[in-house]
């Protein structure tokens, strides 16, 4: 399938699948699949924000809860926190 033009220059997913629901429905769901893939990737190449590392262990060692709140997916942010680094 070809995409039309002015999808392919939207630079913003969630641009990409409104208008893919338009022309294209059938194909939405496998490309948010894709999409939530590929933010799930970047988590190892995400830099983490300076502090934030201590911030979280600080809270971890004095046994205070955390919340997370992000537009990410949610299994992106899981693999974020229990990344390594």
């Amino acid at each position: 399938m070809e995409l039309p033009r002015d999808v392919m220059v939207l630079g913003d997913p969630l641009k990409v699948l409104r208008r893919t629901a338009v022309f294209a429905p059938d194909l939405v769901d496998k490309l948010e699949i894709s999409f939530v893939g590929y933010e799930v990737e970047s988590v190892n190449r995400a830099e983490i924000t300076p502090g934030v590392r201590d911030l979280l262990d600080a809270c971890a060692e004095t046994g205070r809860p955390v919340v997370i709140v992000s537009n990410n997916p949610s299994e992106r942010s899981r693999r974020f926190l229990i990344w390594p680094s």
